[in-house]
C-alpha cells in the first residue's frame, strides 16, 4: 500500500510518528476482510517538493520494484 505521509515526520522512527492513526487503522480493516500480509511504501516531503520529495518518491519506487520482484516468486502450475 503506498501511503503519503506529509513532511516525513509521521514515519517510523520520526518526530510525529506516534500520531500516524493511518498505518494501524488501514492494517485493522485489511485484517478483518482476510488481508494480513500488508507492505506500506510511504512517500514523504510531497508538500515541499524539493529534493527531500524526489529522494522520498525514488525510495518509493525502489521499495515498489523489490516487493513486485519479491512477489513474483517462481511461478507454480497446479497440476491439471
Amino acid at each position: 500500500m503506498i501511503v503519503s505521509l506529509g513532511d516525513g515526520a509521521l514515519n517510523p522512527g520520526g518526530a510525529l510518528a506516534h500520531l500516524n492513526f493511518l498505518e494501524p487503522h488501514l492494517r485493522t480493516c485489511l485484517g478483518f476482510i482476510g488481508l494480513t500480509d500488508v507492505t506500506f511504501v510511504r512517500v514523504g516531503f510531497d508538500e515541499f517538493q524539493d529534493g527531500r520529495f524526489r529522494a522520498s518518491v525514488a525510495a518509493a519506487e525502489a521499495s515498489v520494484d523489490e516487493l513486485a520482484a519479491r512477489l513474483a516468486g517462481p511461478v507454480t502450475r497446479l497440476a491439471s
